[in-house]
């Protein structure tokens, strides 16, 4: 299997995991016969839990798009390049977050 196959593979996978994650999390959010506590403290509780939810929602969301990109790139040829200066992205930071398209430099 070449490296950008392995790649590939992680990033499908990582996918499968997100998208999976945030069914539950839309199922969740989605269900109406939750009732809103009549305790204050407790009603505060269940608005945090509902905000910190829809917050990795969101987050789960944008990662999923990175890795489309990251997908993309890779059907492409253009996996490991950095999108902003067009020099390759070291192999360790690949390893580390492989969805992503900026080299170190261009990150910071």
């Amino acid at each position: 299997m070449s490296q950008h196959a392995a790649f590939r593979a992680e990033l499908t996978a990582r996918k499968a995991g997100l998208l999976a994650q945030h069914a539950k999390i839309d199922k969740h959010l989605k269900n109406t016969d939750r009732e809103m506590p009549q305790d204050w403290s407790e009603r505060g509780t269940f608005l945090e839990n509902e905000e910190v939810l829809e917050a990795l929602d969101a987050h789960q969301r944008l990662q999923i798009e990175a890795i489309n990109a990251a997908i993309e790139r890779i059907d492409a040829g253009r996996f490991g390049v950095c999108a902003s200066c067009d020099e390759d992205i070291d192999e360790r930071r690949l390893a580390a977050i492989p969805w992503t398209a900026l080299c170190i430099a261009c990150a910071e």
